[in-house]
């Protein structure tokens, strides 16, 4: 058997500098989330799914929803 390829260490800089940009990239989108909504996992599903073929959906659009209201309602609780 082929042993894994293993990944370079990461330096302590290199790891400072991508967990400031994930911190960036995860207040982006819960301001997004909040401000214009979410899309049902099901949706993506079976856009993805409709891709190349005769039937193709389109992309589905956010939206605020009961669900996303639940879920708001508990991110402003904890």
């Amino acid at each position: 058997m082929t042993p894994q390829p293993t990944e370079p260490e990461e330096t302590s800089e290199a790891r400072v500098v991508r967990l400031a940009w994930e911190a960036r990239a995860l207040e982006e989108a819960e301001r997004s989330f909040e401000e214009e909504g979410g899309i049902p996992i099901e949706e993506v599903v079976a856009w993805v799914a409709s891709w190349d073929t005769p039937a193709e959906l389109p992309p589905p659009e956010p939206r605020k929803d009961e669900a996303w209201a639940r879920i708001v309602a508990d991110r402003h609780t904890e």
